[in-house]
């Protein structure tokens, strides 16, 4: 039991709480869904689901260049050497909350937890859906076979719609990652690196004040004040590069 929870951490991200979540990760997706079934109807249920040229052989090439991309983003966010990706979000921050897989107390997540249980929960349901789309274009037809007509359409279609769910969850949360990588995660480098560079040149100005008002940076010493000069303007420059 213990080895099935260990590959099924990736989905610890769905215990995850924060703001949005339930629009993000089930309304847009139903939407989507919605809309592909209204579309299908229009046009007769015309659609191949199975098969080289179906639906799911479509959907399970984008999974083949998608899953690197996730995976590589885990790396990334798991490695990314900024001290402010350990530190909580501003405002509301995601609480992991206890349940399934997970018993400790709730936990207010780090950036870089957070990031790091969305990829993962993205590599695992992009390489999850690959699998689940190679097993049903194998079963497919001898299925088929087997079961009345009138069954066939159903079964198929509640297939495709679970499918199709899966698939409009992994996007919606898939923008939502893109949104932390290429928006909040620069916004948070830039305000610390200004943050930084403020507090630096603060620390000189207060150190050369401390060292000229001694009697050791006065005047009166003049080989130390300059030395204390040159040192201070050394800092400038260099905080300047």
């Amino acid at each position: 039991m213990g080895s099935v929870k260990r590959l099924l951490v990736p989905l610890v991200y769905l215990r995850i709480r924060r703001p949005d979540k339930f629009l993000d990760e089930i309304v847009l997706p139903a939407a989507f869904l919605a809309l592909s079934l209204v579309i299908f109807w229009v046009i007769d249920w015309k659609i191949q689901v199975f098969g080289d040229k179906g639906l799911i052989s479509g959907v399970g090439s984008y999974l083949q260049i998608v899953t690197g991309f996730y995976i590589a983003s885990l790396a990334a966010v798991a490695t990314f050497n900024q001290k402010d990706m350990d530190k909580r979000m501003d405002g509301d921050s995601p609480i992991l909350t206890p349940g399934w897989l997970i018993n400790n107390a709730p936990e207010t997540l780090t950036r870089r937890r957070f990031l790091c249980f969305l990829f993962g929960y993205l590599s695992f349901c992009s390489i999850f859906l690959y699998f689940c789309g190679i097993a049903a274009n194998l079963v497919a037809y001898p299925i088929a076979q087997m079961i009345p007509a009138q069954y066939a359409f159903t079964i198929k279609w509640s297939f495709a719609c679970v499918y199709l769910f899966v698939l409009y969850n992994l996007i919606s949360t898939t923008l939502l990652g893109l949104y932390y990588m290429t928006e909040r995660i620069h916004q948070w480098g830039h305000r610390l690196g200004l943050e930084s560079d403020t507090q630096e040149r603060c620390s000189t100005n207060k150190q050369s004040s401390v060292v000229e008002e001694s009697g050791y940076g006065s005047k009166s010493n003049p080989s130390i004040w300059l030395a204390a000069k040159l040192a201070r303007r050394f800092k400038e420059v260099g905080g300047q590069s």
